[in-house]
């Protein structure tokens, strides 16, 4: 007789109960699992507010330490972009497969498909994300209900019902994307981004000595003095990219035969983003009392880093005042690590060299 399982007062056979112990956590499953140790929980990985705030804490870090002016991350907007299937995608496809999983097609944008069988939710969702993986599936599970209603039907003789069915069938989700369809809302990525982070900022910068979130400019990678007006065709795809209205305008008027929606886009010379400065109470607070779960840089004295540097000093360029030049940009910890003059060179030249140009730049901006 095969096993069957109890969880949570709902009885599964093995292979469903395959797929819940997937979606359970380690400590839950392991009880099902007998010889098996459940696997720890990730540290501040039970609640997004716990390893948010962690890793906020050390981007504060790294801008105070740095000598950055400011920290800027992006918007929800953006990130769901970053992730747009889209632009890698023509089409998905997902059909049933057997024991109830699920079989999916991936027409790629460069040519060729790719299949991907037996699958469950879980499986479908991390190729494609959940709010498609989503889509497809209510529409595959959908069409499996209405066929195991209609053979139901013919069973019974019920004429009237299959017709009922089968013209109810032609109002059912496609399982099928293509186009627009494969544009991801993102509501997720936009929540997260719009609401969740900047309200973590928020509560966080009074108790490390900041100030208030604002606006922070900084370059917008897509701009260029030649290519100011761009011509979107649709999706947020530019065709060209002029240096004047009046470049663009003849150029739209061209383009308007084969895209009759295209429009003239401004592309700005800085995106305006989301962030904060880094105050001078801020860095004081990094390098005196530190943050909670962040311990304090050691300090170092004038006398300790000169034996250091006779220790394992060199001459750069010819002058041995460079090579204390070059020695206060290097974390001190790299004089205790450094066994072999060799090692010790490379590792103080790639270092010395990286915050020295850093450290010639004015109004820099960390961005996340």
């Amino acid at each position: 007789m095969a096993c069957r399982y109890t969880y949570k007062g709902k009885t599964y056979e093995a292979w469903e109960f395959e797929d819940v112990l997937k979606a359970i956590p380690p400590t839950e499953a392991s009880v099902f699992m007998p010889g098996i140790a459940s696997i720890p929980e990730l540290p501040f990985g039970q609640k997004t507010e716990g390893w948010l705030n962690l890793a906020l804490k050390r981007i504060m870090v790294m801008a105070a330490e740095g000598g950055y002016d400011k920290v800027a991350f992006v918007n929800g907007e953006q990130s769901a972009d970053r992730y747009d299937l889209s632009k890698q995608v023509d089409v998905l496809s997902l059909m049933p497969d057997s024991n109830g999983k699920y079989t999916l097609d991936v027409g790629l944008s460069s040519g060729g498909t790719q299949t991907h069988p037996g699958l469950d939710f879980n499986g479908v969702e991390g190729l494609i994300g959940k709010e498609l993986a989503t889509k497809l599936v209510d529409a595959v599970d959908a069409r499996r209900e209405n066929t195991a209603a209609m053979r139901d039907a013919l069973k019974r003789d019920d004429d009237a019902e299959y017709e009922r069915l089968q013209e109810a069938k032609k109002g059912l989700p496609s399982t099928k994307l293509t186009g627009l369809d494969l544009k991801v809302g993102g509501e997720g990525m936009k929540t997260f981004y719009d609401s969740i982070v900047p309200n973590a900022v928020k509560k966080l910068l009074p108790k490390v000595g900041g100030g208030q979130m604002d606006a922070v400019q900084v370059p917008n990678p897509s701009y260029a003095p030649h290519v100011a007006f761009g011509i979107d065709v649709g999706g947020g795809t530019l065709a060209a990219g002029k240096p004047t209205r009046e470049a663009a305008e003849r150029e739209l008027k061209i383009i308007k035969h084969n895209w009759p929606n295209a429009k003239i886009v401004e592309i700005p010379a800085a995106l305006s983003q989301p962030g904060f400065d880094v105050t001078p109470a801020m860095q004081d607070k990094v390098k005196t009392t530190g943050l909670p779960r962040f311990s304090l840089r050691s300090k170092w004295s004038d006398e300790r880093i000169d034996s250091l540097i006779n220790q394992y000093s060199y001459l750069q360029n010819g002058r041995e005042g460079d090579t204390k030049a070059y020695a206060t940009f290097v974390k001190p910890s790299n004089f205790l690590n450094a066994t072999a003059t060799k090692e010790y060179r490379k590792e103080l030249e790639k270092e010395a060299l990286l915050l020295m140009s850093k450290s010639l730049q004015n109004n820099r901006s960390l961005f996340i």
